[in-house]
């Protein structure tokens, strides 16, 4: 497969994009959660692009004597936004949360001059929105709402936030097709028209092959490695318990720190037959974690409930054969490129640690078969790439008219 080409249509270059900084700050973040992954692809796929990014950060607390009142009243200034300073104020975005479960009303932020910015995309849900022009909306998930026991969210949050951005115009994107149909079943008002699948395109960087260069490995390779935080979701008190009934010497290295209900993984840990066979690492360094995937026997991911999956597409990218879940979008980000299992069942996630252990074989053809998906990933990335922007062309002039 061929990559499509960037656009039918020239790029306006004064098109500019505001994008929040909820989850990643541009200046001072460079690490951090599966969303701040996707906010600093999708900035930098944007400058790829043409399209300017302007980022929506929130002000440091100078003003305390400001009451909220104020704050919202507060005008935002062309010019702090197109510098990438703070231009809301300090604690905007948990001001705006509290309020939402006060009134059901999303807060509204607008400009006191000319529009800094053509579109507003927020990367996660958040009930904000843009006065000034089209908004765009992505949504990584919808497990909070499906699968509630294994988030410790409100479920019915998220739905009131998606619904108030439905009323508003607010338009969707989502990072899997998965991710898409759930969409399309939760809220039957929601056209397809209005919501589009886009993951921007994921390689690792030059400053990624450059942090992995530098770093000292952080544990001995060989092992088995698990990224992710300690939640119920991530299915660790299954992958712990099959690698103990496994019988393998190699160590299992849990990357990520304690999230919600750690303390389940932690119990399947002390039922360990050999405890000392499994290591916590709470946190690693960019270039860390990458030198320990790409040293690792197998990264594995049977994660019970994803959007898209990161760890596995860095994977296998790096030539590090994959186990992870047979179902909904880590299947769908897999493919053919991993060994996909049920994520429910012991014995299967046992089987396929004994495979891995067993057949270097495998082992091998899993590395090509990781790589040949990882290229194929980012052909499709261009396709959706495509389609995405004549959707942005689309969404430009139906707010102009």
């Amino acid at each position: 497969m061929t990559s499509a080409p960037h656009s039918t249509k020239p790029l306006p270059m004064q098109w500019r994009v505001g994008m929040d900084c909820r989850n990643h700050h541009p200046l001072v973040q460079k690490d951090g959660t599966g969303i701040a992954t996707y906010t600093r692809l999708l900035a930098a796929d944007n400058e790829r692009l043409g399209l300017g990014t302007c980022w929506l950060a929130e002000r440091p607390p100078l003003s305390w004597g400001m009451n909220w009142t104020q704050h919202c009243k507060a005008s935002l200034t062309a010019k702090a936004l197109m510098d990438g300073q703070g231009c809301v104020p300090h604690r905007f975005y948990s001001h705006a949360i509290r309020q939402f479960r006060r009134t059901g009303r999303l807060t509204e932020v607008s400009s006191g001059q000319a529009n800094p910015f053509d579109f507003m995309h927020w990367t996660c849900p958040v009930p904000v929105f843009w006065a000034g022009g089209p908004n765009i909306m992505t949504v990584h998930d919808l497990i909070p709402l499906l699968q509630p026991e294994l988030v410790g969210h409100k479920p019915n949050e998220l739905q009131r936030i998606l619904e108030a951005h439905l009323k508003a115009g607010t338009c969707f994107v989502t990072v899997s097709e998965a991710v898409k149909k759930d969409m399309l079943a939760a809220f039957p008002s929601l056209q397809e028209g209005d919501l589009k699948v886009w993951q921007p395109p994921f390689p690792l960087s030059a400053a990624d092959e450059e942090a992995r260069k530098k770093a000292p490995s952080p544990f001995p390779g060989g092992g088995f490695v698990f990224c992710g935080s300690m939640t119920p979701r991530k299915n660790l008190s299954r992958l712990i318990e099959a690698h103990g009934r496994s019988g393998t010497e190699r160590i299992l290295h849990l990357v990520g720190p304690d999230g919600w209900k750690a303390a389940e993984a932690l119990k399947a840990w002390a039922n360990h037959p050999h405890p000392e066979r499994v290591k916590r690492h709470s946190w690693l360094s960019r270039g860390q974690l990458l030198r320990a995937v790409e040293e690792a026997c197998a990264l594995v991911f049977p994660s019970l409930a994803e959007g898209y999956g990161y760890p596995i597409v860095e994977a296998m990218a790096l030539g590090t054969p994959v186990v992870t879940s047979s179902h909904h979008a880590c299947s769908e980000t897999a493919g053919d490129g991993a060994l996909l299992v049920r994520a429910h069942s012991v014995p299967d996630l046992t089987q396929a640690l004994v495979a891995l252990e067993a057949q270097p074989l495998l082992r091998a053809e899993l590395t090509e078969r990781g790589r040949r998906r990882a290229l194929k990933l980012q052909d499709v990335s261009r396709w959706q790439e495509k389609a995405y922007l004549e959707w942005l062309h689309g969404l430009r002039a139906s707010h102009a008219s």
